[in-house]
């Protein structure tokens, strides 16, 4: 059984869908009974709680060795490429995908497992959230800390 590397692009700020598209007819219709390892950011696993979580639902560590460890397996793992960074450049009012071209470990590691590569494509996911947008400052800690501050996710209902 080979495994199988799913890539969720593009994404908004809260990539959601991807983790709970699983639990969908079109899934099942689709993949049968393949449950995917959902690949997060590691600050999820800093966070008691939400770490509990994390785990329990089947989330693992985006790290190189946690996608090594389950393509080694043979099983499915499902990543977002882009992660905080790309986010980020997601607006919900934007009328353009962003894609930052240095992300490409995730290929190399499929590549090197002989992994099947399946893209997914997500249609309008980043018009569901919007975030502070403050980039000077965000970027700055990203880079320092590892998340963007300041963060205050909103959508469209909180408007209405």
């Amino acid at each position: 059984k080979r495994a199988i590397m799913m890539g969720y692009h593009p994404h908004g700020l809260w990539p959601g869908a991807a983790g709970l598209m699983c639990l969908t007819p079109g899934w099942t219709r689709s993949f049968g009974q393949l449950v995917p390892s959902m690949m997060i950011d590691y600050l999820i696993h800093l966070i008691p709680g939400w770490r509990d979580v994390a785990q329990w639902m089947g989330f693992r560590d985006v790290s190189r060795a946690a996608i090594s460890a389950v393509l080694r397996e043979g099983k499915t793992c499902i990543i977002v490429p882009g992660g905080q960074t790309e986010m980020f450049f997601s607006q919900s009012w934007g009328h353009q995908v962003y894609v930052l071209k240095k992300h490409k470990g995730f290929i190399r590691e499929a590549l090197q497992h002989d992994a099947i590569i399946v893209p997914m494509f997500a249609m309008g996911e980043w018009e569901q959230f919007d975030n502070i947008y403050w980039p000077a400052l965000q970027d700055r800690t990203r880079r320092a800390l590892g998340i963007p501050l300041p963060s205050w996710p909103v959508c469209l209902f909180m408007y209405l």
